[in-house]
C-alpha cells in the first residue's frame, strides 16, 4: 500500500521535505502519517499529510557524532484499513 522516502544521508541542521507515495486498490488514500523511530525502538509521531503529494518537512535530528536514524510512514484508507512502510535508515552527519 505504501513505500516511502529513499534518502541516504541528512546534515543535522537543514531542513528537508522528504516525499512517500501511497496507494491503494480502491484508490482512496486519505491521509499518511510519518514516525521516527526513537533510540528505544519506541516510534515517535512527526506528522500527518491529508493530501497528495504525501511528504514529510522537517528538520535532521541533531546529533553529537555520524548516526543512523529510522523513519517509516503509515497510510490509511477511506475504510480504515492502513498498511505501512519499512522502515528507511538515513545517515545523520553533525
Amino acid at each position: 500500500m505504501i513505500s516511502t522516502f529513499v534518502p541516504s544521508s541528512w546534515r543535522a541542521s537543514p531542513s528537508a521535505t522528504r516525499p512517500a507515495s501511497a496507494n491503494d486498490d480502491s484508490g482512496f488514500v486519505v491521509q499518511v502519517d510519518f514516525f521516527r523511530v526513537g533510540s528505544d525502538g519506541g516510534r515517535i509521531f512527526l506528522r500527518s499529510d491529508l493530501s497528495r503529494p504525501y511528504q514529510l518537512e522537517t528538520t535532521a535530528p541533531q546529533v553529537g557524532t555520524t548516526g543512523t536514524v529510522e523513519y517509516f510512514a503509515r497510510a490509511y484508507d477511506g475504510w480504515g484499513n492502513r498498511g505501512e512502510s519499512g522502515r528507511v535508515s538515513i545517515s545523520v552527519q553533525p
